[in-house]
């Protein structure tokens, strides 16, 4: 298919910008194999130091298929602590689905996974060769049946700014605001940090979240 044909059916489809992108990428890939492995993803020290700095802002930065590639003590105070975890399970789609916990750290838990497994397809209409992409779906879908049938239903959206509702175990419930930055010079690597609203009761919730990670081990790395 030409591409101005292309183009013609996802104006036809009123596709949104993730969804375009995504039918014009497996469009291409269905004209012959792309090969396109992707290659082991490293985080700069300059980028760890930006995120140590953020004291009081949960803040990480995630790779392809939501991999956790780096993060600060604020953020495992918040998710879970990373570094005790396997370097194969730091994935933010794995801890939606399979960890017990982050199905209590949402409140709209499934909001969230729907979220997930929209972006996971992104990434595979862009790397249809990744290996470890595909594993990570085999063994989700094996796992939970929500997966399965939301990867079924074909759904691509990229992660972007929106507020999330937290039932936090140490500071309770708060709201944050999300924003993601595309790392500069590196492929598929998003700083993603989190805020609350000024003078809101979820900001006090931060800071003594800062405090608390502070004091009981948490660390970036």
């Amino acid at each position: 298919m030409r591409n101005w044909r292309r183009l013609a059916l996802a104006d036809a489809l009123c596709l949104e910008p993730d969804a375009r992108d995504y039918l014009l990428t497996i469009a291409d890939t269905a004209r012959g194999p792309l090969q396109r492995k992707p290659a082991a993803q490293r985080v700069k020290p300059v980028t760890q130091q930006l995120l140590d700095e953020m004291t009081y802002l949960p803040a990480l930065v995630v790779g392809r298929c939501l991999d956790v590639l780096a993060w600060n003590a604020a953020a495992a105070a918040l998710f879970t602590d990373f570094s005790a975890l396997p370097p194969e399970n730091r994935n933010m789609v794995r801890l939606t689905f399979l960890d017990p916990a982050f199905r209590t750290l949402y409140e709209d838990w499934q909001g969230v996974a729907k979220e997930c497994v929209a972006h996971l397809r992104l990434d595979a209409g862009r790397y249809p060769d990744d290996s470890r992409l595909a594993a990570l779906v085999g063994e989700l879908s094996l796992k939970d049946s929500d997966f399965r049938t939301w990867w079924a239903s074909h759904q691509v959206r990229a992660a972007g700014r929106r507020k999330k509702t937290f039932r936090h175990p140490a500071v309770g419930t708060l709201t944050l605001a999300s924003q993601r930055y595309a790392v500069e010079g590196e492929t598929d690597q998003y700083l993603v940090v989190y805020a609350a609203d000024p003078d809101s009761a979820a900001h006090d919730s931060l800071r003594l979240l800062g405090t608390w990670s502070a004091t009981s081990g948490m660390r970036g790395r």
